[in-house]
């Protein structure tokens, strides 16, 4: 079986100030994301992390396999 990768690029949308905690939200895309591309086929495979400022997770990479 011949296996398909993507990535998607999931970032905290709006203003974020040195400590802001933005895991709740990061969580709840991340959860959308997974969520909407698993009716079309695709499993989460890995997430990466891709910008952290200040402290706080601003950015990942969503590794997703078909």
């Amino acid at each position: 079986m011949h296996r398909v990768y993507k990535s998607v690029v999931v970032t905290v949308p709006g203003l974020k100030v040195k400590g802001d905690d933005t895991s709740e939200k990061m969580s709840g895309m991340i959860t959308e994301i997974s969520n909407r591309e698993a009716k079309k086929g695709w499993k989460l495979k890995q997430v990466t992390p891709a910008l952290v400022r200040d402290g706080a997770l601003q950015k990942v990479i969503l590794t997703l396999e078909k």
